[in-house]
C-alpha cells in the first residue's frame, strides 16, 4: 500500500501532507511513529478520569499530531473534544457523557489509523 492510498483509507488529506512534505518516505517514516504510540490507551484512559481538563489536554495533544499528518477524521473528533471542554474545570453530567461518547470514537480512530498505518508499512 503506498502513502496516499494509506491517506485514502483513513479519510486524510495527502495533497496537504505532501504540500508540506513533499516525500512520501519522510511522511511514512512519521505515521510509523504514529502508530507507535498507543493513543488508545491514553484517550481510553483519561476518558475514565472525569476531569475536562485531562480529557481536554489529551485531545488537544492528538489534534496536535492528526494536523501535522493531515489525519482528518483524527482531527475533526479531537476537535470536537475541544470545542466542548475548553476552559472548563468541570463538567456536567451532560458534557461528561458527550465527552465519553467523543472520547470513545477518538480511541476507535486511533486504532483504526495504527491498524491500517501497520498493514500498509510493518506487515511486510
Amino acid at each position: 500500500m503506498t502513502v496516499r492510498e494509506v491517506y485514502s483509507e483513513l479519510g486524510g488529506n495527502y495533497d496537504e501532507i505532501m504540500s508540506r512534505i513533499p516525500d512520501d518516505a519522510f511522511v511514512e517514516k512519521y505515521l510509523k511513529k504514529f502508530a507507535g504510540v498507543d493513543y488508545a490507551a491514553q484517550v481510553d484512559a483519561v476518558a475514565t478520569s472525569d476531569s475536562a481538563e485531562e480529557i481536554f489536554k489529551m485531545a488537544h495533544g492528538i489534534k496536535g499530531m492528526g494536523l501535522n499528518l493531515s489525519l482528518t477524521k483524527t482531527v475533526d473528533i479531537s476537535e470536537e473534544i475541544c470545542t466542548l471542554l475548553r476552559g472548563k474545570t468541570s463538567m456536567t453530567a451532560e458534557e461528561a457523557s458527550k465527552a465519553k461518547g467523543l472520547s470513545a470514537r477518538l480511541a476507535e480512530e486511533c486504532r483504526r489509523t495504527v491498524s491500517v498505518i501497520n498493514q500498509a508499512f510493518l506487515a511486510n
